[in-house]
């Protein structure tokens, strides 16, 4: 699953992420859950980071929110870290 997901503005701060290869498999494991409230409040903070890392877009910002996807750059990733992106 790649997306386009959306983004809550409401929904979780910023974390600071230690370790993207670990927070880019953390967002694909929780994408597949079938709560969106509770993936949100997994995968939004670490969104930022992983923005800046080239492994996720966002676009259509508005008051309310947003929407991202998993780049081509976010995907190689996953499958050299052996997930099946």
């Amino acid at each position: 699953m790649s997306g386009p997901f959306p983004r809550s503005s409401a929904v979780g701060s910023r974390a600071e992420v230690q370790d993207r290869d670990d927070a880019l498999c953390s967002v694909w494991d929780a994408v597949d859950g079938d709560d969106w409230d509770q993936v949100e409040r997994k995968v939004n903070p670490l969104l930022d980071a992983l923005i800046e890392a080239g492994y996720i877009e966002a676009w259509g910002h508005s008051e309310t929110g947003s929407f991202w996807a998993i780049t081509t750059a976010g995907h190689e990733r996953l499958r050299a870290l052996g997930r099946g992106a």
